[in-house]
């Protein structure tokens, strides 16, 4: 459950203790989420493990959010981004 793991809140992904592969788990199955981005599953697959996504795959994450009635923006996806890069 998604509430469950304190990423969700209704219809906002909260990113205070979520990482990317937490997002694309929230948006997958993997399989649907890279067929909505145009991509293949074994690409969404590196991204996870990366914990990056790149910029140019942003407006369509948040598209995915949006068609699952969840609410994601380009400040909440540079904040995961930076805190991944900061883990490093």
């Amino acid at each position: 459950d998604i509430l469950a793991l304190g990423f969700m809140d209704e219809s906002s992904i909260h990113y205070v203790h979520a990482v990317i592969s937490d997002l694309i788990d929230v948006l997958g199955p993997v399989p649907d989420l890279a067929r909505s981005l145009g991509e293949k599953p074994a690409t969404v697959h590196k991204w996870r493990q990366r914990q990056s996504i790149p910029l140019t795959y942003w407006p369509a994450m948040i598209a995915a959010a949006k068609g699952r009635d969840m609410e994601l923006t380009a400040d909440q996806l540079l904040s995961l981004s930076v805190k991944a890069h900061e883990q490093v």
